[in-house]
């Protein structure tokens, strides 16, 4: 009704504001951690949002900042904290587990689980658990450096390789999630027919159209509805890109973390 989409428009322009409010302050008060010498933000490109958290140190990693309090390197997908880490790999059983999941999704890569040196992971590792495969990103190659010009941690896709299964889970919650969604809801009132593009929210081009490695699919429109169990996956769509790590629209991010959760 033209009434309920008013007020859900209202709603989301409400939440933009309080975000766009919530990053100001946030990207002072880094600043002001910063001049302290006790924190180190984490981002893969100047688009990307994310920030540390403390938790413990991470071998190597922690040894470039000799002095100051400890940390885990923790990205987040959109401005709330999700839970995904990157975890240094430290034991031989983590790497033959990696390589059994990469040979499972038939990932050209599976030779090289050897000598990786860290996992993306939404959950954290439990002692004596591993960690499930829906829940992994995928896997760092070489130890990542910090960049000499920001002093942020660089996740570049050349180091990256990605987990199929990871993939699969992902759009199966985002077929269902998106029909759930309000902003996608208004959009598809607005567009009524055709097919709908469902985008990665890591990068924004006011204007400009998207990168096609940022569409994560496409979902059927019929006067203004969204078509249940028409959505199509991009496969061109990437998990670690130029403009960063994966983001996702509110409404999706919180399906998908809640769904994660289930797999514990």
């Amino acid at each position: 009704p033209p009434g309920m989409l008013r007020t859900a428009l209202v709603r989301r322009l409400a939440h933009r504001r309080a975000a766009t409010t919530a990053r100001s302050e946030a990207h002072l008060s880094q600043n002001a951690a910063k001049k302290a010498g006790n924190l180190v933000t984490f981002r893969s490109h100047s688009w990307a949002r994310s920030r540390l958290s403390s938790v413990q140190p991470m071998g190597k990693f922690a040894s470039r900042h000799a002095g100051r309090p400890q940390r885990h390197y923790t990205t987040f997908i959109g401005d709330e904290d999700n839970g995904l880490r990157l975890l240094e790999i430290t034991s031989n059983v983590e790497r033959e587990y990696y390589a059994s999941i990469l040979l499972q999704g038939k990932s050209p890569h599976s030779a090289e689980a050897a000598t990786f040196h860290s996992v993306l992971t939404f959950l954290p590792r439990e002692e004596g658990t591993q960690i499930p495969k829906e829940a992994i990103l995928g896997w760092l190659k070489r130890e990542p450096q910090f960049s000499k010009r920001t002093q942020d941690l660089e996740i570049e896709p050349i180091n990256f390789v990605e987990n199929p299964f990871f993939s699969d889970f992902l759009h199966s919650i985002v077929a269902e999630a998106v029909t759930e969604s309000w902003d996608y809801k208004i959009t598809a009132a607005e567009t009524k027919t055709g097919w709908m593009n469902i985008y990665d929210a890591r990068t924004l081009y006011p204007g400009i159209r998207r990168p096609v490695e940022d569409i994560l699919g496409s979902i059927k429109l019929e006067e203004g509805q969204m078509v249940k169990g028409s959505y199509e996956r991009n496969p061109a769509h990437r998990l670690v890109s130029l403009d960063g790590v994966m983001r996702l629209e509110a409404a999706i991010r919180d399906a998908f973390l809640a769904a994660l959760q289930k797999l514990v």
